[in-house]
């Protein structure tokens, strides 16, 4: 490195953000929360869940509130609870498989400290604690 090098670091966690419907018909990817009991998402296969469009997960009723002109959607709750405990790592297609415990930390950064990320930022996946040793503590 020269001493005007710059080096980012993208320091976001990936957060446990997809989740299915209690009868495994749609899948939700929570983007954000957006309000009390509503939170913007993707939903898998729109075409279950238009505006007005009802099901549940985890035995609280979601109801499709507002569909948004990217085709994201924002749903109310019954109740505000937090979409991200029960929820799985939203791997990329291309892994090819249902996301698992371990993934929780193997689809992390060494760099991860801050929960934000809806995926993992690839660029840093080959760092490893070995190579950076200071990184295994926090930035």
């Amino acid at each position: 490195m020269q001493s005007d090098d710059l080096l980012v670091l993208n320091n976001t966690r990936v957060l446990a953000a997809r989740r299915f419907s209690d009868d495994h018909a749609v899948e939700f990817l929570f983007l954000e929360k957006v309000g009390p009991a509503r939170w913007k998402c993707l939903i898998k296969p729109g075409r279950k869940m238009r505006l007005g469009g009802i099901t549940k997960i985890d035995n609280v009723t979601l109801r499709v509130a507002e569909i948004l002109p990217d085709g994201e959607r924002i749903v109310a709750l019954d109740e505000d609870v937090d979409l991200y405990a029960g929820g799985s790592m939203p791997l990329p297609p291309y892994i090819g498989r249902e996301s698992e415990s371990m993934d929780e930390q193997r689809y992390q950064t060494v760099f991860a400290q801050t929960p934000g990320a809806l995926a993992a930022p690839t660029a840093g996946l080959h760092f490893t604690p070995e190579c950076y040793p200071k990184f295994r503590t926090p930035l």
